[in-house]
């Protein structure tokens, strides 16, 4: 996977990097089977400090998102919809079912490919 890292008005050393590509793992891995690229942007805001991150989202369709999903025995899978293009998330609720959301809003972003 190719992880792009940089700072807005902040040097990002060897240490914030090397920390922000652990974390990385251990955060996308979580809801993304194999992210292929990422970039990850420090920026300060006052006393915070604020990383935005950027994954390509798969397209599928919600059948083959739920195998993905439960093959990978993750928590939930966000995805493409191949049938009208929108953002899906499908994740496994506390009852043991699972949920399909839809986002229009996020699904008009050009940025998500």
């Amino acid at each position: 996977m190719q992880l792009t890292i940089y700072g807005k008005q902040l040097d990002v050393g060897d240490a914030l990097r090397g920390d922000i590509e652990e974390q990385w793992q251990a955060v996308v891995g979580k809801y993304f089977e194999k992210p292929t690229d990422g970039h990850v942007t420090m920026s300060k805001k006052g006393a915070d400090i604020r990383a935005e991150m950027e994954t390509v989202i798969k397209k599928l369709m919600p059948g083959d998102a739920f195998v993905r999903m439960d093959l990978a025995n993750l928590p939930a899978l966000m995805f493409r919809n191949i049938s009208h293009g929108g953002i899906n998330m499908i994740y496994r609720r506390a009852d043991g079912n699972y949920r399909v959301g839809r986002s229009a809003r996020i699904a008009r972003w050009p940025s998500l490919g």
